[in-house]
């Protein structure tokens, strides 16, 4: 999950730089493209998040198990007093040396597959990765500088070159 952290952050720091550097308007359209996920990469990038969120999303897969929106158990193994069952996030998670490293220590000695944590890590990724995606091209239309108006009405006008003079004068011709 740092990984994540880090790579937003590299991109965050690339687009202050090619905004030094870009025309207003682009840098106007890429601030657009980026504000539509500020509040996620604030989510992704604050101390503690991904804890908070794999508490947030066990709960939910719980309380959606108690009341018949989901049918898979949240693990497997045959303990009625599992954290997981209960919808908390068992306290072994939080001795590994990063929250990644005491699940896999947790599932290590656990009987049950823990499901509920692979779904959590598995939507903590996609989410993750839109939050990558726009930055990235808010990026990309920093470097390219240019809007991608610019480049459609670029692509347009080449179109209409193509046109045969015989073809116009045909048509003028009563």
């Amino acid at each position: 999950m740092q990984q994540l952290r880090k790579q937003m952050d590299t991109l965050s720091e690339a687009i202050m730089d090619f905004k030094q550097t870009a025309d207003p308007p682009v840098v106007d359209a890429a601030d657009a493209k980026i504000k539509t996920v500020r509040t996620e990469q604030t989510r992704f990038t604050m101390d503690g998040s991904y804890e908070r969120f794999l508490v947030r999303h066990i709960k939910q897969a719980r309380r959606e198990f108690r009341e018949g929106d989901r049918t898979e158990p949240l693990c497997s193994c045959a303990n009625p007093y599992c954290n997981l069952k209960r919808g908390k996030l068992p306290p072994d998670v939080f001795l590994g040396e990063s929250t990644d490293d005491g699940i896999r220590d947790f599932m290590l000695e656990h009987d049950g597959d823990g499901r509920v944590l692979d779904e959590a890590r598995e939507q903590w990724v996609e989410d993750a990765g839109q939050v990558i995606q726009t930055l990235t091209e808010a990026l990309s239309l920093l470097k390219a500088n240019e809007l991608p108006a610019d480049r459609e009405d670029d692509a347009a006008d080449d179109t209409s070159t193509d046109t045969d003079p015989a073809d116009t004068t045909a048509e003028a011709t009563p």
